[in-house]
């Protein structure tokens, strides 16, 4: 459970939740749960806040509970007592698979390498019914005795998926020029992780709702690579810059760089191809 520290206006939990002392976490938006088990799991219902352009789940959301599957396999796998994890290159891969608002998406992955200083962990995202959405790569810094250690299952107190998207919680504002798009937005405890911090999966989300703007809702995601360079702590005002590195008419390629305090905290590039062009 997670404690505010004041009950700002722009909090998505309701008065009640702030004054029991519950905010949304990404788990809670993405409406995952946690599964413990030899072979690890992680469940997510597609919900609104998983909705972009068009009204339409965006391939991106994907990240989030891609990231706390491979975050969790990472700690199952290592013997460091209560050890950060932090997020440094993340790599996904997007099939044609698609999801609707109240679908489950199941996440399995595993550690293929732990040691005392970094991690590279492996995890497929698949619909209900079977369809492969998603594979993802991810390598980690292993910090130990820094912030808390990740729990295996997912708190049941917390709050119920919101009615309201991404862009609405964390109030992203969009401004275009000349080079690209600009897309502002505010990290709070709900895009957090254990470390206080922007969590990878829900930058990457934010990377991603970013070059779907720059490009439009003809266009389809195909692979996102990432790299994290330093946390977004809460309270940090974030600048999403787009920039197209390469459009063409059925493919192209959009470079992201996340800003914090007008120093880059990620960056991401992103291929897409023209959906139409693939029904």
């Amino acid at each position: 459970m997670r404690v505010p520290r004041e009950a700002a206006s722009g909090d998505p939990g309701t008065a009640a939740d702030l004054m029991a002392g519950r905010l949304h976490t990404p788990d809670s938006l993405f409406g995952i749960r946690r599964h413990e088990g030899r072979a690890g799991r992680v469940v997510a219902r597609v919900g609104t806040p998983w909705l972009g352009m068009g009204n339409e789940p965006r391939p991106g959301a994907l990240a989030v509970p891609l990231d706390v599957n491979l975050g969790l396999e990472v700690v199952r796998g290592s013997d460091i007592a209560g050890p950060s994890i932090v997020t440094t290159e993340l790599s996904i891969d997007f099939t044609d698979g698609t999801v609707g608002l109240g679908d489950t998406v199941v996440v399995e992955g595993e550690a293929v390498s732990v040691s005392s200083s970094g991690a590279v962990a492996l995890a497929r995202a698949m619909h209900e019914s079977g369809e492969l959405l998603a594979v993802a790569t991810a390598t980690f810094r292993m910090v130990p005795g820094v912030g808390e250690p990740l729990a295996m299952e997912r708190d049941p107190d917390l709050l119920p998926a919101p009615s309201t998207t991404l862009r609405e919680l964390l109030g992203v504002t969009a401004a275009r020029h000349d080079h690209g798009v600009d897309l502002t937005a505010m990290c709070d405890e709900s895009a957090s992780n254990a470390r206080r911090a922007l969590q990878g999966g829900v930058a990457g989300a934010l990377a991603e709702l970013a070059a779907s703007e720059l490009l439009g809702p003809d266009w389809r995601c195909r692979s996102l690579r990432a790299w994290f360079l330093r946390p977004v702590p809460i309270g940090t005002e974030m600048h999403i810059d787009a920039r197209p590195h390469r459009v063409g008419g059925g493919f192209s390629v959009i470079d992201v760089t996340i800003r914090a305090d007008k120093v880059p905290a990620s960056t991401f590039r992103l291929a897409y191809y023209r959906s139409r062009e693939h029904p």
